[in-house]
Formats: C-alpha cells, sequence, structure tokens
C-alpha cells in the first residue's frame, strides 16, 4: 500500500461523504458553517469511510474551549435546562432520555439529528490521548482542508486490525472489542502495543 496516494484518496473521500452528507439531509446551515470553519473530523468514522461503509455518526472535535463554550452557549439556549445529561453513561443506550428537537445535550456531546454529534468535554489535543485504538485517531481538518494520520493508523484502518492506542492511560474495554470483532475487525496481539513515538509522525496532506 502507497502511504501517500492512499492517504490522499481518503481524504478526497472524507470531503466527499460530509459534503454528500450535508446536502442530503439539508444540514442546517449553521451547523455547517460552524463544522466547515471550526470543526474537525476524527473518530471511527474515518475507518467506515475508508471502506464505503455508512458511518453511525460524525464525531466533530473543536481545537479551542472558546468554539466549545460558544457551541454550548447556542444549544443551550434552544434547549430547556432540564433536559442536561450530566451522565454520558445515562445517555448510552437509553431510549428513554428525552431528545428535543432532534437534539440531545451531554456533558460529553451534543448529538444532532443527521447523526452529526459535537464533542465538547474537551478540545482534540485533549481527547485524542483517550481513544482506544488508533484507527479513531487521525483528523480532518475542515478549514486547513488537511487530512492528519500516520502510516500506522492508515494501515490499522485498511486491515481492519484493531491496535490500542499507547496514549491512553486504561486498555479498551470488552465490550468495544466485541462490537468491532462483530465488523469484522481482527485483533493481533503483537500489534497491540506499539511506541508512543509513531503517533507522532503525522503526516500533513494537502
Amino acid at each position: 500500500m502507497d502511504f501517500e496516494i492512499t492517504a490522499k484518496r481518503l481524504k478526497e473521500k472524507v470531503k466527499h461523504t460530509i459534503k454528500e452528507h450535508f446536502e442530503t439531509h439539508n444540514v442546517d446551515p449553521w451547523v455547517r458553517a460552524n463544522v466547515e470553519n471550526n470543526g474537525v473530523l476524527s473518530g471511527s468514522a474515518m475507518s467506515s469511510i475508508f471502506h464505503d461503509e455508512k458511518p453511525k455518526d460524525y464525531d466533530i472535535y473543536f481545537k479551542e474551549w472558546e468554539i466549545i463554550d460558544a457551541v454550548k452557549d447556542v444549544f443551550k439556549t434552544s434547549l430547556p435546562l432540564q433536559k442536561l445529561i450530566v451522565d454520558w453513561n445515562d445517555y448510552q443506550g437509553n431510549t428513554d432520555i428525552p431528545v428535543v428537537n432532534g437534539k440531545c445535550f451531554t456533558e460529553r456531546a451534543i448529538t444532532l439529528e443527521h447523526k452529526i454529534q459535537y464533542i465538547i468535554m474537551g478540545t482534540l489535543t485533549e481527547c485524542r490521548p483517550t481513544f482506544d485504538f488508533i484507527h479513531c485517531m487521525p483528523y480532518y481538518d475542515f478549514a486547513e482542508d488537511k487530512l492528519y494520520i500516520s502510516e500506522r493508523q492508515l494501515q490499522s484502518i485498511a486491515d481492519k486490525m484493531l491496535v490500542f492506542n499507547p496514549l491512553r492511560d486504561k486498555p479498551a474495554s470488552e465490550e468495544r472489542i466485541t462490537k468491532f470483532r462483530k465488523r469484522g475487525w481482527g485483533l493481533d496481539i503483537r500489534k497491540s502495543v506499539i511506541p508512543k513515538t509513531d503517533l507522532t509522525k503525522v503526516a500533513d496532506l494537502v
């Protein structure tokens, strides 16, 4: 696999997929502008796009707390305060959690009706070390029009091979591992631990 060619193809697929998603679902102009001007796409959606699979959702991160606080303020004014859920675990898989105008507000994320999630628990830099697998760590910066990805991350995506994130201070949960295994991902113990320095070798593709 040629790293640079494959990574550039992934970047174009990401751009096309997001553009098509915005247009197909008639995403609110404010949301679209905010994503395109301030957002960064990261998480497992990247691997879904690579394999021509439909992402379950699109996790949008922000690089600055100033933007996160502004986004929270916008949605807090449009949602009743009693709808603020303080525990993300209460939301996971709980269909009884109320959703207002297609939106759900937790301490971790603001989930919108068109599969876009604003991650508000921290900046991109703060959140990336908490990702359990390295295939979730690449990110596309909309404003810069750049994909940041390392060779090891891209190889993990291409091979559908789970590789633990060495920056994370606790192992991935059995539930998460099982979820990916059911979707055809492998887990090679020989590749499950990689040097932390490997993750700093990030390509800047334009």
